[in-house]
Parts: structure tokens; C-alpha cells; sequence
């Protein structure tokens, strides 16, 4: 089944669906990234450092119970120029993006195969979920 919003799933064999309740105050789509933090959903940022995330697999109402993928392979747009290597780790650059990533990004997984070219606008990710809190540097 391929999503019709920005993250979109390119192997469901590989992938792990789980049910999420929709705290978030507002209905989200289908494709959306999203992190769970303190019990709380909130839109997946470059500032997310603690907690779940992973992609909505349908749209769900606020307060509602929904499907969710939290591993998985995706095809999900990149933010800029960026050159990416397989296996090289990507980062939430927000809502609908990835990047190379900051100390202020949460690393969502690693880049599969194909092997992107510098400067393509989607590059293929496999997200690994995990509940963890992310060290900044000082």
C-alpha cells in the first residue's frame, strides 16, 4: 500500500504497525511523520530529541485510535541539496523533510539502497523506532 502523503512506503513486508492514540489536538493525515513524547503526539521536528516516531498509516481524527508504522521503508523528500550514502544516518529536518542533520535533529534511521545521487529531491530510509533520549553536545 503506498501512501499518498510525504512519507511514503516503498516495502510493507519490512515494516512493524502498531495503534496509536491521537492526542495531538488535531486530526492528522495518512503519510505524516509524527513523535511521541511524555504520552504525548506531536508533528515530527528537527528539535525532537525524546520519544517514538514513526508515520501514519491512514487518517486519524483527534482522540481517535489509528495505525501507525514505526520501522519501515520509505521514500521521504530530503530538505536542500544533500548527499547522502547508503547506510548514512538521516534526521527529521521537520514535518515532511530529512537531512543530513544537527545536534539538534533525531536521527530517524539510515539510507537504503538505490544509491542517491547528489541533489535528489526523495532519498529511501529505513526508520528504526525506538523510545531513547538523545544527548546534546555542550
Amino acid at each position: 500500500m503506498a501512501l499518498s502523503r510525504v512519507f511514503k512506503l516503498v516495502e510493507e513486508n519490512y515494516c512493524r504497525r502498531v495503534r496509536v492514540l491521537n492526542n495531538s489536538g488535531s486530526a492528522v493525515l495518512e503519510g505524516d511523520g509524527f513523535s511521541i513524547n511524555s504520552g504525548t503526539v506531536t508533528v515530527l521536528a528537527d528539535n525532537s530529541r525524546v520519544g517514538i516516531y514513526g508515520v501514519w498509516a491512514e487518517d486519524v481524527a483527534s482522540g481517535a485510535l489509528g495505525a501507525a508504522w514505526v520501522e519501515g521503508v520509505f521514500d521521504v523528500p530530503v530538505a536542500g541539496t544533500v548527499d547522502f550514502a547508503i547506510n548514512g544516518a538521516v534526521y527529521a529536518a521537520g514535518a515532511a523533510t530529512v537531512d543530513a542533520g544537527t545536534v539538534s535533529d533525531i536521527s530517524i534511521g539510515k539510507v537504503v539502497g538505490p544509491e542517491p545521487a547528489n541533489g535528489d529531491t526523495s532519498v529511501r530510509v529505513l526508520i528504526q523506532s525506538q523510545i531513547r533520549t538523545i544527548k546534546t553536545h555542550s
